[in-house]
């Protein structure tokens, strides 16, 4: 009966025994699971943290790129500034010198008017110079006609005829110079008028070149301001885009930062699970180690007992 007692005792402790290394298989393979899990949530962390390093990365890069992006619109808005300015500069003076050169003109046109009527009255004065000189000469011709014919009466009155003859001569001389100073005054006018005129024609020329070399330059300018107004709308959409892709990387950084925590969370959820089963296993085991202790003890006490006996 002891042995059969014995037995049973012994096969209970088997039982109990194969019950523990099975609870404890159950807790070792939970525990490699819990490991697996952890290390894979570590896995998923690091590359998280990776993923949101390099989202930092490319937001601390795109407000770079959007920094540069607004410094380049100031810097353009200026230089467009600069150039309106230049523009407005440009056509006040090119306002000016078309007042300028519509006063030339006119004082021009006036000068040119007075030359002309200073040429009118030196014509008129040469034709009756000419005239006065045509009626002399042929009141010459009638007296040298008068004198051949009377020969008897110019010896009669040879005086009279060399007084009125000197006075004659004294008046072609008058006439002359008379009109020698009118066609040098003529002809001075003339050299005035066409020393105006050639003026004229210079300023008329530098005014077609100035005005030519104004229109390519404004040309120029307003090329260069249409492209700089180009360049600054494309800088403005561009940073819009930077400015939307900048909102989208921080609302994706702020949805990477709650998934973070809440890995964390898990992580240190499952730590703490962790730790309450090793803790369980370390009893387990510790239970299962004084189990077979007793067992080794009470087979090692049985087996003292039935030595005698067998005996």
């Amino acid at each position: 009966m002891a042995m059969e007692t014995v037995y049973e005792e012994l096969d209970e402790v088997k039982v109990e025994n194969e019950k523990l290394k099975a609870d404890l298989k159950s807790k070792s393979e939970l525990c490699e699971h819990l490991k697996k899990i952890q290390n894979e949530l570590l896995t998923n962390i690091q590359e998280a943290s990776s993923k949101i390093e390099k989202q930092v990365e490319g937001i601390l890069e795109k407000e770079e790129e959007i920094s540069v992006a607004k410094r380049a619109n100031e810097d353009l808005k200026h230089s467009l500034y600069d150039k309106e300015m230049i523009v407005k500069h440009l056509n006040g003076a090119n306002d000016k010198l078309r007042v300028e050169r519509d006063e030339k003109n006119q004082k021009w046109g006036q000068e040119n008017g007075l030359t002309v009527l200073a040429l009118d009255e030196a014509n008129e004065k040469n034709v009756h110079l000419e005239k006065t000189i045509n009626v002399l000469r042929a009141e010459i011709i009638k007296a040298h006609l008068s004198v051949s014919q009377n020969k008897c009466l110019e010896a009669k009155k040879k005086a009279e005829n060399t007084k009125e003859m000197r006075e004659r001569d004294d008046l072609l001389d008058e006439v002359g110079k008379g009109r020698r100073k009118v066609e040098d005054e003529l002809k001075w006018k003339k050299e005035q008028f066409k020393y105006l005129e050639e003026a004229h024609e210079k300023l008329l020329d530098q005014f077609k070149v100035s005005k030519h070399e104004w229109e390519q330059e404004k040309s120029a300018l307003l090329d260069e301001v249409s492209l700089l107004k180009t360049r600054l709308d494309s800088q403005i959409w561009i940073t819009g885009y930077l400015e939307n892709r900048l909102k989208m990387c921080n609302q994706v950084l702020a949805h990477e930062e709650t998934r973070r925590k809440y890995l964390e969370t898990e992580i240190s959820e499952l730590k703490m699970r962790f730790g309450n089963i090793f803790s369980e296993f370390q009893d387990a085991k510790s239970r299962l180690d004084c189990l077979n202790l007793q067992r080794e003890n009470e087979v090692a006490t049985q087996r003292h007992l039935l030595v005698p006996r067998n005996r």
